[in-house]
């Protein structure tokens, strides 16, 4: 099927996730796991299309992201722009990536907002 390179943007819905840091050291570990069978990108066709042959929805049931360091200082308190590296599981294989995340802590938990490209071509 013939087709066009061109941004898509969509949302997963989160299955869990849990990411620990040393601040010392930047090590980091953990897992965060959206249900690849939630994809949405606005576009019924395009996410049937996206289910059925891109992900293998069905098949490969989670996307997982596993970091495993912290670049950048992470703040106590307020916000900080850091980047995350780690292993991204997509389609059930392993892909090296780095995000760019801004944190923001208050009292006890944090929120964290990420946006990333997929180089789904490039990943086969």
């Amino acid at each position: 099927m013939p087709t066009t390179l061109h941004t898509v943007h969509g949302e997963f819905t989160l299955k869990r996730g849990s990411i620990q840091f040393d601040p010392a050291t930047g090590k980091a570990d953990g897992e965060i796991a959206v249900d690849a069978t939630s994809g949405e990108s606005g576009n019924e066709s395009r996410d049937k299309r996206m289910h059925n042959e891109i992900l293998e929805s069905g098949r490969y049931t989670e996307i997982v992201f596993r970091p495993d360091r912290v670049i950048g200082v992470v703040s106590l308190s307020g916000s900080s722009n850091v980047q995350i590296h780690g292993m991204f599981n997509l389609h059930g294989a392993d892909h090296e990536l780095t995000i760019p995340v801004g944190i923001e802590f208050s009292g006890n938990t944090w929120k964290g907002t990420a946006s990333f490209g997929v180089p789904y071509i490039e990943w086969d």
